[in-house]
């Protein structure tokens, strides 16, 4: 069933003399209802974490922070 169409389909159907029917709502079915209620999920960010591990993306933790602090952090020896 159509419920809508746009401007120029509405003028194009005019121009060959088969006006469309008015608008209507869009009748709501059982799947819509069912899931209108649920939330947003949530992102679970240890899953994500061992999905791209094991797809082979993502670092481990000490990695991450090695890199970020790269030429960040410099060690300077005691001269006596």
């Amino acid at each position: 069933m159509i419920c809508d169409c746009d401007l120029y389909t509405r003028e194009f159907y005019e121009g060959i003399r088969a006006p469309q029917p008015p608008s209507i709502n869009i009748p709501s079915d059982q799947f819509e209802a069912k899931n209108s209620n649920k939330g947003t999920p949530q992102k679970d960010n240890e899953i994500t974490a061992y999905l791209e591990k094991v797809l082979g993306g993502g670092r481990a933790a000490s990695e991450k922070q090695f890199l970020e602090n790269d030429k960040k952090v410099r060690f300077f020896s005691k001269r006596d």
